[in-house]
C-alpha cells in the first residue's frame, strides 16, 4: 500500500505541475485567444500539487485535507464546465467524475485510512 500511495503522490504531484505551468505560461502569454476558456481547469488541476504533499506529510489532518481538496477540484471543475458549457458540457463533467471519485473512495478504503493514522507512532515523515 505504501508504494502504491508513493506512487499517487508522485502522479498527482506531476499533475499539479504540469496544471500550473500551463496555467502560468496562458495567462502571461500574450495572444492566448479563446484557449484561456480552460485557464480555470488548469489552475484547478494546479491544486495536485497540494494532494501530492499531503499523502507524503502522513498526518491525520493531511487525510481530510486530500479529500478535501480533492472533492473542491471536482466541484470546481463541474461548476465552471457547466456554466459555460451548459447542456453539451457531459463528456468533460464525466472526465471530471472519472478523476475525483476513484480517488474519493481509494482514500476511504480502510488501508489508506490505516496509512495515515499517527496514534501510537513517532513524528516521522515516511
Amino acid at each position: 500500500m505504501r508504494l502504491l500511495l508513493f506512487a499517487l503522490a508522485v502522479l498527482e504531484m506531476a499533475v499539479g505541475l504540469l496544471g500550473l505551468i500551463g496555467a502560468i505560461r496562458l495567462y502571461f502569454s500574450h495572444d492566448a485567444g479563446m484557449v484561456m476558456i480552460y485557464w480555470p481547469v488548469l489552475v484547478t488541476a494546479a491544486f495536485f500539487l497540494v494532494t501530492g504533499a499531503a499523502i507524503f506529510l502522513r498526518r491525520v489532518w493531511s487525510y481530510y485535507l486530500h479529500v478535501g481538496v480533492i472533492l473542491l477540484i471536482g466541484a470546481l471543475d463541474v461548476l465552471y464546465l457547466g456554466l459555460i458549457f451548459g447542456r453539451n458540457s457531459g463528456r468533460l463533467l464525466a472526465l471530471v467524475a472519472i478523476t475525483v471519485v476513484p480517488l474519493t473512495v481509494i482514500f476511504l478504503l480502510p488501508s489508506v485510512r490505516g496509512w495515515f493514522d499517527m496514534r501510537g507512532k513517532t513524528n516521522e515523515c515516511i
